[in-house]
């Protein structure tokens, strides 16, 4: 749980998640997540050895087989900060991975610089295939994702992309795995929280113009109504550069259809006064639900008294000892880009060691068996959901801000 206390909702240090969006504009921008002051005292490491009753392999030396993992990740360009951390997961989870000395295929790492680009993505992941690789990892952008994810499922090589996001998964099959699932997850698992778990009937939905916001949208629209019972009485969209018209569409749609609920994709400069408006006459027993791109401390102090009402959706934070070894080995918290970094590559490792042979068949088969993956969110399995397979533990959650007992704080609950 992540607490917040009045002067840190001033000052808290918010980290980004690097990256860049396509062309269009239709993809969200780098988010933000919120961590209170946590006392690091680094735990039992994950790099030590331990013994496993997976599949072990040798030939008939006795030598360990050998298999090439590529990594494809950006060294220069927009997203070379996202790429940067990733990396830093990723290096984590090598050295766990080279000190297990029980596992007898010996993996070997190639990485491509994508240059933050589609087409540097698209060359990359062709060098690894020329090479015969069976596993690749990456890329980071959400438009360099997309550009690969067809090729890819054209492909007889498993891909495992660390964060679908904001991608958009025109073609999937079996060899093709994510850590953290589609950002449409985060419409989903609002409509959920809203209809199903607090009752909510209206639903008012805001949404910035473009693929990102309009998918976000339907995915909550769908969901909300799936019962029959749940009405979605209005998907507006509007641009971001004018934020007032957003808290007029809410207010005049709340006067009008008695909504008790509204889902809003839009960024922080939008969602905080949106946040305001919640304690108005029209909004005063509705609730709101805002994704990831505007946990911003700005907008939890713009709530104000109806902080109780709203409610974010968001992936988990990295922590237990992934956190612990981060935080000592690179002086700082780790973020979204280092968790599923890291567990990208204890997923290729799982499914290295516990694959029939080295076949991207076999290996696809081992990966979507995956469990008891202890990763950098906590202990996970991989699922498939709405056709895609991700990693249950990564996937969106909501997040509620709750009075501390007696106390000034608040406490993120759930993150």
């Amino acid at each position: 749980m992540l607490r917040v206390t009045p002067a840190l909702v001033l000052t808290i240090v918010a980290m980004l998640l690097h990256g860049c969006p396509p062309d269009d504009g239709s993809v969200a921008p780098p988010t933000v997540d919120l961590r209170g002051n946590i006392n690091a005292d680094p735990a039992a490491s994950l790099e030590n050895p331990k013994q496993s009753p997976g599949n072990n392999s040798s030939d008939a030396s006795g030598a360990a087989e050998k298999i090439e993992v590529c990594l494809l990740l950006p060294s220069s360009g927009s997203s070379e900060e996202e790429g940067a951390e990733m990396r830093r997961g990723i290096a984590i989870a090598q050295a766990q991975i080279k000190a297990e000395k029980w596992r007898k295929r010996k993996i070997t790492w190639l990485e491509k610089d994508t240059k933050s680009t589609e087409a540097g993505a698209v060359a990359a992941y062709h060098e690894c295939m020329v090479r015969g690789t069976p596993i690749i990892i990456g890329p980071v952008h959400p438009a360099a994702v997309t550009a690969i994810i067809p090729i890819a499922a054209a492909h007889n090589v498993v891909l495992i992309i660390p964060d679908l996001g904001a991608a958009q998964a025109s073609r999937w099959n079996d060899n093709l795995f994510a850590i953290i699932p589609q950002a449409t997850d985060m419409g989903i698992v609002a409509a959920h929280n809203a209809r199903v778990e607090r009752g909510m009937g209206k639903a008012i939905v805001l949404h910035t113009p473009g693929t990102f916001g309009e998918s976000l949208a339907k995915a909550f629209s769908e969901a909300f109504q799936a019962d029959r019972v749940g009405q979605v009485v209005a998907s507006v969209a509007l641009s971001p550069k004018n934020p007032d018209a957003w808290t007029s569409a809410a207010i005049e749609t709340a006067i009008k259809t008695k909504a008790d609920s509204l889902f809003v994709v839009a960024p922080g400069e939008v969602a905080a006064p949106l946040a305001r408006a919640m304690n108005s006459e029209p909004l005063k027993d509705a609730q709101a639900w805002f994704i990831d791109w505007a946990m911003y401390p700005t907008v939890l102090q713009a709530a104000g008294k109806a902080v109780q009402r709203v409610h974010w959706v968001n992936r988990p934070l990295p922590r237990g000892d992934f956190e612990d070894i981060f935080l000592s080995r690179y002086q700082a918290y780790p973020n979204f880009a280092a968790g599923a970094g890291y567990d990208a590559v204890i997923l290729a490792a799982t499914a290295i060691q516990d694959g029939v042979s080295m076949g991207p068949g076999h290996l696809a088969l081992a990966a979507a068996a995956a469990s008891d993956l202890a990763g950098a969110f906590g202990t996970g399995a991989m699922i498939k959901k709405g056709g895609v397979t991700s990693e249950d533990i990564a996937g969106y959650r909501p997040v509620d801000p709750t009075r501390e007992p007696d106390s000034e704080n608040w406490i993120f609950s759930g993150y």
